[in-house]
């Protein structure tokens, strides 16, 4: 893209961070990230946090993760880096805090499932049953559903929404075959 000429705006680093932090690249993550203001002009959003928070934690790297939530400017701390956090805690078993951030999660957005749910799979995970029918009970109290996973593109100024397993776009054979015929092979090539 840089040899192109192009300038990576605020959704390219998103994939970037992302990426990185799927493959485990903390190191260049952390310079990419660090890049954003110093490099292109633009100021980290709440999801280059999340991102950045995901990465140190699925790299064990909690302690870090916690401290970059509680430097980072304020207006930017919202529920999905929260859920990073707790998705860190979660993975390297840290019941305690990952409680006391699903909580706050919880206040964050009482009416959204994916505070809930996080915190349900912690205690689900580390076998508290009784903890774990508390948040599901919860959520029943509160009309709180869990909602399914989509993926949103826009082209052509349109916007395209896919749920998981969902069938029902006009084009959906044209795209499952494009996947099928063109992407996954050059995405099994690269591994």
């Amino acid at each position: 893209m840089l040899r192109s000429g192009a300038k990576p705006d605020e959704i390219t680093f998103v994939g970037v961070l992302s990426a990185c932090s799927h493959a485990g690249l903390v190191n260049k993550g952390q310079r990419f990230f660090s890049s954003m203001n110093r490099g292109y002009d633009l100021e980290p959003k709440a999801q280059h946090y999340s991102c950045l928070v995901d990465m140190l934690g699925r790299a064990g790297l909690v302690d870090e993760a916690t401290k970059i939530i509680r430097t980072m400017p304020a207006c930017e701390k919202d529920a999905a880096v929260l859920g990073a956090l707790l998705g860190a805690y979660r993975f390297h078993g840290d019941i305690a805090m990952a409680s006391i951030i699903g909580e706050a999660l919880q206040e964050l957005e009482p009416g959204r499932s994916g505070g809930y749910v996080l915190l349900a799979n912690v205690y689900a995970a580390r076998g508290k049953w009784d903890e774990f029918a508390r948040v599901r009970k919860t959520m029943k109290e509160m009309k709180v559903n869990k909602v399914p996973g989509f993926s949103l593109i826009q082209v052509k100024g349109r916007s395209h929404v896919f749920f998981v397993r969902d069938r029902s776009h006009p084009q959906a054979a044209e795209i499952w075959g494009l996947l099928q015929e063109k992407l996954l092979p050059q995405m099994w090539d690269i591994y």
